[in-house]
């Protein structure tokens, strides 16, 4: 969406040569904000109201609130059942995306990306030759994490809108990578200068962060904890600002972050580096049911205790009921015999005693199934997983050589979610196709599995008569973007 892109920059270096008079919608700073909008870059406070907003942002139904995690981008990995064409998702399961409905969720989703990048890019602006404005070592911890962001959404819509190198498109022109706020257009990059550009910027976050995060390398005075009257500790101080490390983009966070798109650049020894350096850190524990499910009045059925980073948004439930309740006119579900095949175990083995299958989703008064991980009764119930623990078990598995450490990854994450021993992956299982289940176990409504295949370039796409193909997999740029932009 172009005009609609050059119209924020335009509003934003109106806003910055007015000294920011009128930018507290635009900034999507939380309405509970004292500070005004004219003042936001004169304190620190100011600055984390600039940060936030762009966390909240993030949380929206239009990007990781909704589409691109429950919604659209799981309609197009064909995790759930959907029939006949009087269904809100019928054109998006068959990848229509020329439908106005189908277009309209694509360029919205371009919009809202672009306006949360063009947020980081005003923050990183105004950040400059402000250290003093700054206590401690946050100055650093604002650039790291905008910096993370940034790179974060640019990957995003790469892996949305640009062809996997998997499809032998890494020298094919895909998006721009915003970095400066300017009204003139930025020119688009190839899929391997884009991937280089995210790599460099996450390096760079993660090195301005090492050693001042709190969730950091032998740092063992921290323990990130939900409730900031039990962090007894010097975390405390400062509004506790530096709390809720999950909630913000994290050391691991980057560093996971950066297993991804070393993965996606089939980098597999540095993916595999990353994603051990995460794996091996302690900060992250395995969910234990006992205490954390099992009779419990706010059971973890998110799993939080292993995400690694995610958004906060505590209207969740309410955007998760717009899909997940019989009377949803969004209604998404999957069929008990759709729930049979992604759990293939007869009753007593393995796949009814999987922690996700007995606890991630709830028929709700009829035979069909709905996800309930964003369920109101569940204690993470506000969190949205952005990175998971066992992702980085997946893309280990994935990049180590060695079989048998391989099989242990995948065995591990099998292991957590309440499998017996014999119900392992064994040393002769089909390891690409295992690998594949697991991510559509695993990230149901959290939007992973698309990337998955995209990265992948499955051909044969389960429960669509639809192969994949450039066609399926690279999301058509806005019409406007390429009518008014430096876009090809």
């Amino acid at each position: 969406m172009k005009q609609y892109r050059y119209k924020i920059v335009v509003f934003t270096l109106l806003c910055v040569s007015l000294g920011l008079s009128s930018c507290e919608e635009w900034l999507d700073v939380r309405p509970k904000s004292e500070i005004k909008s004219e003042n936001l870059f004169e304190s620190e406070r100011g600055y984390r109201q600039a940060l936030f907003g762009i966390y909240t942002g993030m949380s929206s139904s239009t990007i990781y609130g909704g589409n691109l995690t429950m919604s659209f981008l799981d309609v197009l990995a064909q995790n759930y059942v959907i029939e006949t064409d009087s269904e809100p998702f019928y054109y998006d399961k068959i990848y229509e995306y020329d439908h106005i409905g189908v277009e309209r969720t694509i360029n919205s989703i371009w919009g809202k990306m672009y306006s949360q990048i063009v947020n980081c890019n005003n923050l990183l602006e105004n950040l400059e030759g402000q250290e003093d404005l700054f206590a401690d070592d946050n100055y650093n911890i604002f650039l790291a994490e905008t910096k993370a962001l940034r790179a974060f959404l640019h990957f995003d819509l790469l892996r949305m809108f640009g062809p996997s190198l998997a499809s032998g498109g890494g020298s094919t022109l895909a998006i721009p990578f915003v970095d400066k706020v300017q009204i003139t257009p930025f020119q688009q990059l190839t899929v391997t200068k884009m991937l280089e550009k995210i790599v460099q910027e996450l390096t760079q976050a993660k090195e301005l962060i090492r050693e001042i995060d709190p969730i950091r390398p032998n740092n063992v005075g921290y323990v990130d904890s939900e409730y900031m009257s039990v962090n007894e500790n010097i975390y405390i101080d400062d509004d506790g600002f530096l709390l809720y490390r999950k909630s913000r983009m994290n050391y691991y966070a980057i560093t996971g972050i950066l297993a991804r798109v070393y993965l996606y650049q089939n980098d597999k020894a540095k993916a595999l580096e990353a994603a051990k350096e995460v794996l091996e850190s302690g900060r992250f524990k395995w969910i234990d049911v006992y205490s954390k499910i099992i009779g419990n009045e706010s059971p973890d059925i998110i799993f939080y205790d292993e995400i690694i980073f995610n958004l906060f948004n505590d209207k969740l439930d309410t955007k998760s009921d717009n899909y997940f309740k019989r009377d949803a006119y969004n209604k998404l579900y999957i069929s008990d015999a759709r729930k049979a095949i992604y759990f293939p175990f007869k009753l007593g083995e393995g796949g009814d005693s999987d922690y996700r299958y007995r606890y991630q989703f709830e028929k709700k008064g009829g035979p069909q199934e709905f996800v309930n991980k964003y369920d109101f009764r569940g204690e993470g119930t506000k969190y949205i997983p952005m990175l998971r623990l066992s992702e980085m078990a997946y893309i280990a598995a994935e990049c180590e050589p060695n079989q048998v450490k391989a099989l242990g990854y995948l065995n591990t994450v099998r292991k957590n979610r309440g499998y017996a021993e014999d119900n392992f992956i064994s040393i002769d299982a089909d390891f690409e196709k295992e690998i594949y289940n697991e991510y559509r176990r695993e990230f149901i409504a959290e939007g992973q599995l698309f990337y998955y295949m995209k990265r992948k370039n499955i051909i044969d796409i389960d429960y669509s008569d639809i192969d994949g193909s450039e066609a399926v997999y690279v999301l058509p740029l806005p019409d406007s973007e390429i009518d008014f932009g430096n876009i090809k």
